[in-house]
Parts: C-alpha cells; sequence; structure tokens
C-alpha cells in the first residue's frame, strides 16, 4: 500500500492480517483466510494484539459454517471476553450512576461504546478497562466522586494530571479498571476543544443507566486516530472496530463531517493511512473522494516528523511529541500568571513521577530530559515490537 511507510509500526504483520480477514472478511475469503492460518500453525501461538481478535474470528467462522476441532477450541476466548465484560460494565455502572447524581454529564468511550452499539455483543470485544468522558470543567469533581467511592489511582494527586493528560487510570480493589478522560484526543490541535463533539453525541446505555457515546462518525474518527500509533501490545483491534462500526452503521457516517473534524484538528496523517488500509483490506468500505480530500491536505513539517515519530517503534524519540505537547499545554494554560502557570507545571511533575515535594520537580524534570537526550543520541531506536510469537492462553488449535 502506497503512502504507509511512516507508519510501519502500527500496520498488520502478515499473520495479524490473515487473523483480520478471517475475522472480518465474508465467504470464500473467510475459508482462504482460515486455512492459511492452519496451514502455517499460525494460532498455537500469538501476540497479546492477535489474541484480542480470537472472538469475533470465533463468531464469523461460525457465521460461515465452520465446524471443527480448530474453530471451537476459540469458543473459550468468547466465553472468557463475555464474562470479564459483565464485570468491567457492572463496576462502570456505579460510576456512571454516581457522576449522574452529581450533575456530571459522562459519556462512554472505546470498548464499552464500542461492544454495546457497534459489534452487537459484548463477547466479541475483549476490555480491560472501561472508558468514560466527562468535560474539562468536571474532571476535578469526577476526580473526588471516584474516590470517594473507593476508586484509587496510582497518583498521589491525579488533579494536577487535568491541563497536561488526557485521562487517568482508577481500580476499585475488585478486578474493576476505569480510565477517566476529560479529553478525547492528544493528537491533532490542542487550541480545539472537545464540545463539538459533546453535541454530535447521541444517547447510549450501560446496563439501563443513561450516558452519551459518540455518534458513528466521531467514533470512527477516534478508532483510527487511535489505531495510528505504535503501542507495546500491536493495536490491530483497531481494524476490527473500525470495520464493525462501517459495517453497522454505514448509512449514519457523515463522510462530510469526517473529513471537517479530520481538517479542523489536523489529523490528515493518521486518518489517510488507516482509511486507506481500511480500503486495501475490505475493499470500496471508504469513498474515493474521502481519500482524495485527506491526501488533498498538505501536512507541516512538524506534524509529519511527529507523527512519524508516534507511529514506530522508538521510545526514547517519542518523548519530543511529548515535549511538544507540554509546550502547547502550557500556551493554552489559564493561570494568571506565569508564576502560576510554572507552579501547576511543576505540581504536575511532581505528581507524574511521584516526587515528595514539590522543590524536587525541577531535578526530577533535569534528570528525565538529559537521560532522555542521551538515549535520543545513543539508543534512537530503542523500543523493539513484541515479539511475534507469544501464547497467552496456550490454545490448542490444531486439528
Amino acid at each position: 500500500m502506497k503512502g504507509t511507510k511512516a507508519a510501519r509500526g502500527w500496520l498488520p504483520t502478515y499473520r495479524q492480517e490473515l487473523i483480520l480477514r478471517a475475522a472480518l472478511c465474508r465467504g470464500e475469503e473467510v475459508f482462504d483466510a482460515w486455512r492459511r492460518l492452519k496451514e502455517g500453525d499460525y494460532l498455537s501461538s500469538l501476540d497479546r494484539g492477535s489474541a484480542r481478535l480470537l472472538p469475533l474470528l470465533y463468531h464469523n467462522l461460525c457465521l460461515h459454517g465452520v465446524e471443527e476441532p480448530a474453530a471451537g477450541a476459540l469458543k473459550e476466548e468468547y466465553m472468557r471476553t463475555w464474562c470479564g465484560n459483565q464485570l468491567l460494565f457492572e463496576s462502570a455502572v456505579g460510576i456512571v450512576r454516581s457522576f449522574r447524581a452529581a450533575g456530571i454529564e459522562t459519556m462512554l468511550l472505546k470498548g464499552a461504546a464500542l461492544a454495546s452499539h457497534f459489534y452487537g455483543d459484548s463477547g466479541l470485544r475483549p476490555m480491560s478497562d472501561v472508558d468514560i468522558l466527562v468535560r474539562p470543567e468536571n474532571a476535578v469533581a469526577a476526580i473526588k466522586l471516584l474516590g470517594e467511592g473507593g476508586w484509587t489511582t496510582n497518583y498521589g494527586s491525579p488533579e494536577a494530571l487535568i491541563p497536561y493528560e488526557q485521562a487517568v487510570e482508577f481500580r476499585d480493589g475488585r478486578g474493576g479498571r476505569c480510565d477517566l478522560h476529560w479529553r478525547v484526543l492528544l493528537d491533532g490541535r490542542r487550541d480545539v476543544g472537545d464540545e463539538d463533539f459533546w453535541e454530535a453525541s447521541v444517547v447510549a446505555e450501560i446496563e439501563g443507566v443513561p450516558t452519551r457515546a459518540f455518534n458513528p462518525t466521531d467514533q470512527l474518527l477516534h478508532v483510527c486516530v487511535h489505531g495510528a500509533e505504535w503501542n507495546d501490545m500491536p493495536p490491530v483491534r483497531w481494524v476490527a472496530d473500525a470495520a464493525m462500526i462501517i459495517r453497522a452503521a454505514e448509512s449514519e457516517i457523515d463522510w462530510e463531517r469526517l473529513i471537517e473534524q479530520t481538517r479542523k484538528r489536523r489529523l490528515m496523517l493518521p486518518m489517510k493511512e488507516t482509511l486507506g488500509y481500511l480500503r486495501d483490506l475490505l475493499g470500496d468500505v471508504v469513498p474515493d473522494d474521502v481519500l482524495r480530500a485527506f491526501r488533498s491536505v498538505p501536512a507541516t513539517l512538524a506534524e509529519r516528523a511527529l507523527y512519524r515519530i508516534r507511529s514506530a517503534p522508538a521510545k526514547p524519540l517519542k518523548r519530543i511529541p511529548v515535549a511538544h505537547y507540554w509546550l502547547h499545554s502550557w500556551r493554552l494554560a489559564r493561570a494568571p500568571s506565569r508564576g502560576r502557570k510554572l507552579l501547576d507545571f511543576l505540581a504536575y511533575i511532581k505528581c507524574l513521577w511521584g516526587a515528595e515535594h514539590l522543590w524536587q520537580a525541577p531535578f526530577y524534570l533535569t534528570y528525565k530530559t538529559a537521560r532522555g537526550v542521551a538515549q535520543i543520541l545513543f539508543r534512537p531506536s530503542s523500543g523493539k515490537p513484541e515479539p511475534d510469537m507469544v501464547n497467552p492462553h496456550r490454545l490448542e488449535l490444531k486439528d
């Protein structure tokens, strides 16, 4: 596929693409991909990202009437996913309900919204946590409510993270995990708020409790932008998420809105790469004029450099986008003075790296910066992808 050299870190491997084809395609292509998976013994050991596709693979094989031991062994993954998701939903219901009682509007993100509204079966979409978005002005109150409800985080003062981070993880001690978000995206323009996401959101439910979710168009944008980042766990699941959105709500996707949102937030690079890959894999699921629109908007040199770093497995270099993000956050901070801005930033550093005292924050920052520069200069390519051969669940899939 042309134009994807900058994104090699997130493009699926041959093995991963076979699983995607067997899990997502229709007709003879499914049988061909399944045959190749078995002949190559590709399912006997999997990376963690590919393992998250197994419930959907099981479902698609059932739809195509594949009945054999190798296919039947996947049912365990489906059942494990369904049970795990029910526990996550149950723990999240209390959060949404408590926020609602306090007048805090919520929106489901990622797995919780996708499993409920696009997959049609919560056993098909594995999740490790539930992601809940609140408006930035409600973030402090939401953090306080979570603490009062017994949810804990690794950060001593998570409120200090709000100006510079996107979310923070909480745990309830019973296996429940929730990522509280107050910002939708880290990528793109920092001076563009999320109000248009809220205004165009749709009514949703989690276990009968009212909340909100992205409309299909914004959901597709969110999935694709997150998919175009390198991760220790191969992020191939974004392909399945995007395909399920398009199939479940194809008539509801507003391609003009998608183009406008992409341009406004300067996200042309990840969108043209991910949608181009979807078209190559699944056929004419993305209109030609949409891809042409993304390709026609020039990206700046800085945007290209930052995207290349984000989408490649070079961990030391990823400190550059972080520094870039901090500078934008500093510029947009609403503190009344530069002194207040500085104190807020030092409080953030103290919280982020676990310093005991505020006066230690500058030393932490200096040390981390020096170490990052040294890694960039002497080990620019460190951060290798996860080994391809991992068997997390020890599935026996041979006939």
